[in-house]
């Protein structure tokens, strides 16, 4: 275990000295982004299946879809690995070095355990991953090896009572769950990545940066508290995402910095945002979302905080989309001293846009998973020159 530890940490330095690098590099160039980056690969098929169950659900009062079609990357894998060997193969293909794995977890209240997961949630219950996930985990690791990918990102994000943002008072016994959960998680991945070459980033909280519901402040500061308690080197490759959506840019960012000075820091290195653009929430058109003043104001506070200077990425964009990189080639040009390490795509597209679970992509590419990656990897420094036409959406330009 000393000896894996001590190859994370020397993972950790050569990351930050490779990333220092690359910022100079690009910035030199007149880069968006510093890097290549990836995608945020949330299932591996099965997606039409998904999407065609949307219906009326008199209960909820509302239309809704069925889970049970998800497929999971982590959860499922081994229900047709073969399926996610291939879509991993084809994504490091095509150019991408960076894969992230939302984890949707919670406690298993009813139902079988014997799978390990119910509905789309990786089940918690002990505060680990059951057996078949983590068997999940150290192969897709393996494929993750074997297709030459840079980075792997996990991304916790808790369902259900699991969630502080259901709790009306603060649920210590379920927070312990949960932080049991990540860190063993955590410590498994470590494990399996040990002499890989490929590094960890970790999204302890998905969304949940700032974001003042329910419990959430106390659950954030807690578990800051206790990963930097766990691992020294807190700040250099976990963090929490930012869900920057009007009017809470200002807070969200504004409380999370506040949290964590309050967890006795240290305060994150990496700032890690969705962003899709304004409009969401505004009943305006999908094509007409704006990156680049969400940019701008995520920029304004940032500097106003000091924290102009760290690490900046995108953790969820929108589908290989010519909108959004255009803003953001606009965006570098005006600022470019703002620090854009990359792009993780999420596989959702303007054309065809749904919430959530939202991998609808069917009508204009042969895919149903991130396959794609050209329209941001041109950004970067050694990114292609152009793009083939099947690689981007056309309504979407």
């Amino acid at each position: 275990m000393r000896l894996a530890g001590f190859r994370h940490r020397l993972a950790i330095a050569t990351t930050m000295i490779y990333w220092l690098w690359a910022a100079v590099a690009a910035a030199e160039a007149g880069h968006p982004l510093k890097t290549i980056g990836g995608s945020n690969y949330i299932s591996y098929g099965h997606m039409e299946d998904y999407l065609d169950t949307l219906a009326f659900d008199p209960q909820l009062g509302r239309l809704r879809f069925d889970v049970t079609k998800l497929r999971p990357v982590i959860a499922t894998y081994h229900r047709d690995p073969a399926s996610v060997h291939q879509q991993l193969q084809a994504m490091s293909t095509n150019g991408q070095k960076i894969i992230s794995f939302p984890l949707w977890f919670g406690d298993a209240k009813l139902g079988d355990l014997k799978d390990g997961y119910h509905l789309y949630l990786a089940m918690s219950n002990g505060g680990h991953l059951q057996e078949q996930q983590r068997k999940n985990l150290a192969e897709i690791i393996g494929a993750l090896a074997n297709n030459h990918f840079e980075s792997m990102i996990l991304r916790f994000i808790p369902q259900g009572l699991n969630s502080p943002y259901q709790w009306s008072t603060f649920e210590q016994d379920t927070f312990d769950t949960d932080w049991a959960f990540i860190h063993s998680t955590v410590e498994l991945a470590r494990e399996h990545l040990a002499g890989t070459g490929i590094r960890l980033m970790v999204d302890l909280g998905g969304e949940q940066a700032g974001a003042n519901r329910g419990r959430n402040h106390e659950y954030v500061v807690e578990l800051w508290r206790r990963f930097c308690a766990a691992y020294r080197e807190c700040s250099d490759f976990a963090y929490l995402s930012f869900n920057p959506t009007p009017p809470n840019v200002e807070d969200r960012i504004t409380n999370h910095y506040d949290w964590q000075m309050e967890a006795g820091g240290p305060i994150q290195d990496i700032y890690a945002f969705d962003t899709y653009g304004y409009g969401y929430g505004k009943k305006l058109p999908v094509r007409q979302w704006n990156v680049y003043a969400q940019l701008a104001d995520i920029y304004r506070v940032l500097s106003r905080l000091g924290q102009l200077g760290k690490t900046i990425f995108i953790q969820e964009a929108f589908y290989n989309d010519p909108r959004t990189a255009q803003d953001l080639r606009q965006f570098f040009a005006d600022h470019p001293d703002f620090r854009l390490l990359t792009v993780i795509q999420w596989p959702n597209t303007r054309e065809r846009y749904q919430k959530f679970f939202s991998q609808g992509m069917r009508n204009w590419a042969s895919e149903d998973f991130p396959a794609d990656y050209c329209v941001y990897a041109q950004l970067a420094p050694n990114g292609p020159a152009i793009c083939p036409p099947s690689a981007t959406p056309s309504s979407a330009q």
